[in-house]
């Protein structure tokens, strides 16, 4: 009995020994929340989106951390903060490590930004597009190192710093946009937006073109916080980093409590702007958040050393923090006060284990370094598959299966959860075409064994139609195909540039072949056009060969009409830009459209309020709206309508970037619709191709919108179209702004009609047929002329003729020997009151060359008519 009783006695003393240490640790483990704070880089922005994701979401808190927020600003630094131990935990870029060299005992915990958002901005409207030009301007830095980044890539490209006009940072985005400072250091993620609030073309110079990529926005904290509050630490980062994922996941809630909790000033549209400009250098869907590769900052090291910002080695042990080597000491003396008994007991067990345990610890240890490996690897392979749009498939054709990569996912618009589907009903994402040439070229490969490469086009699961590359190989066992691998690749933006590139070399060719015919062409039509109209001036009506006659000059016009078209497509036809009211112009031409497309069919007209004036030659706008509505009324089989409208837009830099040949400014968009028949895909893709038509013979030449399509790009505008069948037509053309305000309207003349004169006219053409076909229009008109085919007979006619007493010169711009140009000013050092017109047939870029195009100068284009000369004469004389 007695023996029993001792035995409960010792029983109960254990086990109350046991309780009180249960009690103790327990008691010393659930204490008070722990407070921390965190030290921001910068004001409250999108930038720290994770740490208040962290705090409100209760990722803190769930980790027993009481944790408070201190925003930043000017001249309040994280380094410092931290340093002088105002906060635990701060947010800097890669310039930590010259901080640890200085002395301050910094670990970095994470990188949250996986590319560096520091940039250097300056306007587009400056000159300036490289670092190089920067060198002898003025440019805002941060102070000291701060812009580590910014002064490697400097140094990097072997700028000194003393080469530009350092500048301290006064924050304050003004000094940029009005011109106290050529650049200033700034985030992608934020000032590039406000410039272009402000209608500002921003340049972004970013280190990462000149080979400096760091990491930025680190999350830091001291090597004696890791030392003394381990396990604090790794909580703090892994509830951040909790934060982080759930802020990229959901911008709007975040945005909704920055201006709600922490009243930031900015828009809503500005904090979207940064939080999608965030997700591009934190790249949260390729690379885990908070992901660190020492390789990377051996790399950094490297690159500081190289510029001389760092000698000797760095010492990367306890700068990289490494949450699987922490321990924390307080908690592990609790835990040994409790648990040196239990190792007494079990000690003879422990040693036994211990050469065990020693074994399997360096087992796993090799095991990590060669997962860690695979996933780096793994990572890159993704991302790399990812810039390049590539993906890889495996078909299993035993177990008839399929196996994608994230990337094929994408390109398909699938979900990555679902499964691929089979070696046979992939098929059913081609077209049918497609779909018989891709299985021909499979059973093939597997037939010879040599891979298939073909280019094709593929439906995504939302029916859009890409071009793809795909790529595959067998491969066998005992004689027999078992699987077959290869890539997928999306080349839908390298095919759009090959469709670009082959329509540039079609306009290149219609453009030499219209430039080599031009000159000698329009010389034949201007010696037909000149005979036809002296015989029909010379015929009586009733002359039975009148008709004929009447024919040869239509044909002609048309044929010189014909002329002008190819050299409009090809943008070589001679132009006068000058300043127009778009609205004004399309106003006074709409009658005119409504004969051209018939009473039938209803014309509607749709002004802009306060169209911004655009330079270009009225005529080009002639041209683009009767082609248009030519084309308009051809697709309208019965009664329909035809619209037009004007509008003003702009163009930022991000909508260029997903706009093919679309760039930034302000724009006049004249709008053509209408409700005829609409148009096929393989329609609009020739839509611009030079005698491409879909109408019967003799309805069009098919250089109509040819010629549109030459106008617009002549004067740097782009133009969309909008059609399906059985849904009309919608042409937007858009022509830069001019920037300038409308110059006063000149006073209306009379309507033109041939007029004499008796003034002396010297006439200088190398084409003897139009020399002479001219000089005979000139003197019916009653002038006095002085006809020559050379330009030196011409210098002697003058000097003979006496001075004052020649009134005009008309001239060929191209001559053997002199050129007009020429002629025309050394003639004037003869007659100082002599006019000038200059001829040509050539192409516009030919005759630019020699000046006669400038304004001011009078110019008649080959072919012309007699009242097209008559008139040009009397305008050159001064008569109204």
């Amino acid at each position: 009995m007695a023996t029993t009783r001792l035995q409960r006695y010792w029983f109960l003393k254990i086990h109350l020994l046991f309780m009180t240490l249960f009690l103790f640790f327990f008691c010393s483990m659930a204490g008070a929340a722990e407070k921390v704070s965190i030290q921001l880089a910068w004001n409250h922005q999108f930038q720290f989106a994770g740490y208040y994701a962290a705090l409100h979401r209760g990722y803190y808190s769930k980790e027993g951390l009481d944790v408070t927020i201190i925003e930043g600003g000017t001249n309040t630094f994280a380094r410092e903060a931290v340093a002088g131990h105002r906060a635990q935990y701060g947010v800097a870029g890669a310039e930590l490590m010259l901080h640890r060299i200085d002395g301050d005992p910094f670990v970095v915990l994470a990188p949250i930004f996986q590319h560096s958002a520091t940039i250097l901005l300056a306007r587009r409207d400056s000159g300036i597009s490289t670092i190089h030009d920067l060198m002898g301007k003025r440019v805002m830095l941060l102070p000291g190192k701060k812009d580590a980044d910014i002064l490697v890539a400097f140094l990097n490209e072997g700028i000194p710093i003393s080469a530009i006009e350092r500048m301290d940072q006064t924050y304050n985005l003004n000094d940029l946009i009005q011109g106290r400072t050529h650049a200033v250091s700034a985030y992608t993620t934020n000032e590039p937006w406000q410039l272009l609030q402000n209608n500002i073309e921003p340049v972004i110079i970013s280190p990462r073109t000149y080979g400096i990529d760091f990491y930025s926005d680190c999350l830091f904290t001291t090597h004696n916080e890791i030392k003394h509050h381990p396990r604090q630490v790794k909580a703090f980062l892994e509830a951040s980093l909790k934060g982080w994922a759930y802020a990229m996941d959901h911008p709007e809630e975040i945005i909704d409590l920055l201006i709600s909790h922490y009243h930031v000033k900015k828009s809503r549209g500005h904090l979207r702007y940064e939080a999608q400009a965030i997700r591009k250098i934190m790249r949260p869907d390729l690379i885990q958040i908070g992901h660190m590769n020492p390789g990377r900052w051996r790399h950094i090291a490297k690159t500081y050393r190289k510029l001389g910002l760092l000698t000797g080695e760095f010492p990367f042990d306890d700068f990289l923090y490494d949450p699987n080597h922490t321990t924390d000491a307080t908690r592990l003396k609790r835990i040994a006060a409790v648990a040196v008994g239990i190792c007494m007991v079990f000690i003879v067990v422990i040693l036994t284990l211990y050469f065990f345990n020693r074994k399997l610890a360096n087992e796993i240890r090799e095991r990590k370094k060669v997962e860690k490996n695979l996933r780096e690897r793994e990572q890159l392979l993704n991302e790399m598959g990812s810039l390049a749009r590539i993906g890889g498939w495996v078909h299993d054709l035993v177990e008839n299966r399929a196996t994608w990569t994230k990337e094929i996912y994408k390109i398909i618009e699938i979900d990555d959860s679902t499964v691929p589907p089979g070696p046979n009903e992939h098929l059913n994402y081609y077209p049918p075409r497609d779909r018989e040439m891709l299985a021909r070229a499979y059973d093939l490969s597997m037939e010879t064994g040599e891979k298939f490469d073909i280019k094709l086009q593929c439906h995504t699961a939302s029916d859009r139609l890409l071009w793809v590359h795909a790529v595959g190989r067998p491969e066998y066992a005992n004689g027999e195909c078992i699987k077959m691998k290869g890539i997928f690749q999306d080349i839908t933006k390298q095919k759009e540039i090959e469709t670009q590139l082959l329509q540039a070399q079609k306009m290149e060719a219609v453009g030499r072949l219209a430039g080599g015919v031009a000159h000698d062409f329009n010389n034949m039509l201007s010696i037909i056009l000149g005979n036809a109209e002296i015989l029909l001036e010379d015929m009586p009506p009733t002359d039975p060969l009148t008709d004929n006659v009447k024919e040869i000059h239509k044909a002609t016009k048309r044929s010189a009409n014909l002329t002008r078209q190819l050299l409009a497509f090809a943008r070589k036809q001679a132009i006068a830009p000058r300043i127009l009211d778009i609205n004004q112009v399309l106003e006074e031409m709409l009658k005119m459209l409504q004969r051209l497309i018939g009473e039938d069919i209803e014309l509607s007209w749709i002004p802009g309020q306060g169209i911004w004036p655009v330079r270009m030659d009225p005529s080009q706008v002639d041209q683009l709206l009767a082609n248009l509505c030519l084309n308009a009324r051809d697709a309208i089989e019965d009664i329909g309508r035809v619209t037009i409208e004007t509008d003003n837009v702009v163009f930022n830099a991000d909508y260029c970037r997903d706009h093919m040949g679309f760039h930034p400014g302000e724009f006049v968009m004249i709008v053509v619709s209408d409700n005829g028949a609409g148009m096929d895909k393989e329609t609009r893709e020739n839509l611009f191709e030079p005698f491409f038509t879909t109408k019967s013979i003799g309805r069009g030449s098919g250089l109509g919108l040819a010629t549109v399509f030459g106008i617009v790009k002549q004067n740097k505008g782009f133009i969309n179209v909008y059609s399906e069948p059985g849904k009309g037509s919608t042409f937007k053309l858009y022509l830069p702004a001019s920037g300038k305000s409308m110059p006063p309207e000149p006073p209306k003349n009379m309507p033109f009609s041939p007029q004499s004169g008796d003034e002396t006219v010297l006439l200088v053409e190398d084409e003897p047929p139009i020399l002479k076909i001219a000089q005979k229009i000139l003197e019916q008109l009653g002038y006095t002329v002085l006809a020559t085919h050379s330009p030196d007979e011409a210098l002697k006619m003058a000097g003979m003729w006496g001075k004052n007493t020649i009134h005009l010169l008309i001239t060929d711009v191209i001559m053997p020997g002199m050129n007009g140009r020429e002629l025309s000013e050394r003639l004037c050092r003869l007659h100082p009151d002599m006019k000038c017109i200059f001829m040509s047939g050539y192409t516009a870029n030919v005759i630019a060359r020699h000046g006669v195009l400038d304004k001011g100068v009078h110019f008649i284009n080959k072919p012309f008519s007699r009242q097209d000369l008559a008139q040009s004469v009397r305008e050159a004389l001064g008569h109204s």
